[in-house]
């Protein structure tokens, strides 16, 4: 019998801020309606913005698309990307 973590879906997430505290927030309370489990989180100045990066798990099914375009509606949200991902560790630190 497989493993529940062998269910699970990996989701990258990269998205430029212009604000980092509003636009976490924004971010993380999404991602965590969507059911998201949080995995990793960086986030990093970019001069006058910021880019965040999240490692999400999702054990129900959430495509790309409609989460990108759930967190793009956001005025904080400068750009967003979102990929399915292998179970690769993140780096913490560049």
């Amino acid at each position: 019998m497989p493993s529940a973590a062998a269910d699970r879906t990996t989701l990258e997430v990269r998205a430029i801020l212009i604000d980092a505290y509003d636009g976490m927030i924004r971010v993380l309370n999404d991602t965590q309606r969507f059911g998201l489990e949080l995995v990793a989180t960086v986030l990093e100045e970019a001069g006058s913005q910021v880019q965040l990066r999240l490692v999400l798990a999702a054990s129900l099914p959430v495509t790309p698309e409609v989460l990108r375009a759930r967190l793009a509606r956001h005025p904080c949200v400068r750009q967003v990307e979102v990929s399915q991902k292998d179970r690769a560790p993140l780096p913490l630190a560049a």
